[in-house]
C-alpha cells in the first residue's frame, strides 16, 4: 500500500511540474552578460546559434544541432543557443525547448540587437539563423543563414575539434 502511495505522489509531482521546470531553465540576459559565452575560453569547441521560434529556417536547422549534440556527446563541445524572441515570449520558448529536448545552454537575449550586432560581426545584418563556431584557438567561423544540412554542421565540428 505504501508503494502505491509513493507512485501516486511521484506521478502527481511529475504532471504538476511545468514543462520548463523539467528542462534546463532559460536564462533571460543582456548582451553584456552573454558576451563571455561568445569567445574561446578553454579547450572546448563552442557552437553558438542565434535563432527564434518565429523563424522557420531557425527551427528547421535546430534538428541538426540536436543530432550533433548526440553524435559528439563524448567530445568537448559546448552548444549555446540564443533566442531572439521577445522577453514576453519566454514561456513559448521554454515550451518549445522542453518539447524538442535540445541539449545546450539556452538564453533569451533581452537587448536591442542594433546595440550589439556589430560587436559580433560588422557585416551581420541581423538575419537569423546565425551561427558562430568558436574553436579553442579563437578563430571564429561565422555562418550567416541556414545550414544546408546536418553534414555541413558535422563537417564544421569535425574540422574544428581540438586534436
Amino acid at each position: 500500500m505504501k508503494f502505491t502511495g509513493l507512485i501516486l505522489v511521484l506521478i502527481t509531482m511529475v504532471f504538476s511540474t511545468p514543462l520548463a521546470a523539467q528542462n534546463k531553465a532559460i536564462q533571460v540576459t543582456n548582451f553584456k552578460s552573454l558576451a563571455p559565452q561568445l569567445t574561446a575560453s578553454d579547450d572546448s569547441l563552442k557552437i553558438i546559434n542565434f535563432w527564434a521560434t518565429w523563424c522557420r529556417p531557425c527551427v528547421e536547422e535546430l534538428k541538426y544541432f540536436k543530432a550533433a549534440a548526440d553524435t559528439f556527446r563524448a567530445q568537448k563541445i559546448k552548444f549555446v543557443f540564443v533566442s531572439l524572441d521577445f522577453k514576453s515570449q519566454k514561456e513559448k520558448v521554454e515550451q518549445f525547448w522542453a518539447k524538442n529536448k535540445i541539449k545546450g545552454a539556452i538564453y533569451l537575449l533581452d537587448d536591442d540587437p542594433n546595440k550589439w550586432i556589430n560587436q559580433i560581426d560588422s557585416s551581420w545584418t541581423g538575419e537569423i539563423p546565425y551561427t558562430l563556431i568558436v574553436p579553442s584557438n579563437g578563430k571564429t567561423i561565422k555562418l550567416n543563414g541556414e545550414l544546408k544540412n546536418y553534414n555541413e554542421l558535422q563537417s564544421l565540428i569535425t574540422n574544428n575539434l581540438t586534436k
